[in-house]
């Protein structure tokens, strides 16, 4: 799979749906939401001996769904003709082999119908109310799903055998698995935002103390960086930063 790139972000990755209660409506325990609750009303969920598929089993990966369904010829783009219709055909005829929360099983179907469900319950598509909800308040202005801001330039993927591959496409609501692409920096003020430091979201990358510690490793070809996180019990010291010459001669604060 493919991912984005602006040239603040020289390695860019794309990352799943993690639900919030940002995006959930502010609920104070979105994990126990019935997924039913969230989508269209009549849509057929299943369910287990009358144990019913919440949004923290989907997150969590113990929904019971299958991770993919559906035949394809082309798994070069395996999502790329699915639609709505489609992912709800299927969620009806899905029987469940066992009790939601019971065994964790990767699914990415589980975090498609999720997006789908989102988008439904707030009225906008799911890239509108990621923005909104999500990236917005966290300052992360270069992650998109279609809509690609200007500055962000599109990184050509590879197989583990060399030969390049493009993105998969994926209908916007659909999205939950795998369909957001984000720069690097703005992944790491995602992270941030996950392991409470959600103050501290907006400032640049290179001024977050511990937990969060990055730092560029370079060679001749690449330019890598590097975020660590660590488990402290003191008070976070003062931490200088240099700037570590650069091809172009322009230098990147690196944490010392």
């Amino acid at each position: 799979m493919s991912a984005q790139h602006s040239k603040s972000a020289p390695s860019p990755r794309r990352w799943p749906l993690h639900c919030s209660p940002r995006l959930s409506g502010g609920a104070k325990s979105p994990s126990t939401t019935p997924l039913a609750k969230l989508l269209p009303p009549g849509t057929n969920v299943p369910s287990f001996n009358g144990i019913h598929i919440t949004v923290g089993n989907i997150v969590t990966h113990t929904s019971g769904l299958p991770s993919f369904p559906w035949r394809t010829t082309d798994l070069s783009n395996p999502y790329a003709r699915l639609t709505e219709g489609d992912l709800l055909d299927t969620l009806a005829k899905t029987q469940l082999k066992r009790a939601p929360g019971s065994q964790r099983e990767y699914s990415n179907f589980a975090l498609m119908v999720l997006s789908y469900a989102l988008a439904k319950r707030s009225g906008r598509d799911f890239e509108t109310l990621l923005r909104e909800r999500l990236l917005s308040p966290l300052g992360m202005d270069d992650t998109f799903i279609v809509t690609r801001p200007s500055a962000v330039r599109v990184a050509e993927g590879h197989f583990s055998n060399g030969r390049p591959t493009g993105p998969w496409d994926v209908r916007v609501d659909l999205a939950g698995a795998g369909g957001v692409r984000a720069t690097l920096l703005d992944m790491v003020r995602y992270l941030a935002s996950a392991i409470g430091n959600e103050s501290r979201s907006h400032a640049p990358i290179w001024s977050m103390q511990p937990p969060i510690v990055w730092r560029t490793v370079r060679d001749t070809f690449t330019e890598v960086v590097v975020v660590e996180l660590r488990e402290t019990t003191r008070p976070c010291a003062p931490r200088r930063f240099e700037r570590a010459p650069r091809p172009d001669g322009s230098g990147r604060p690196v944490s010392i």
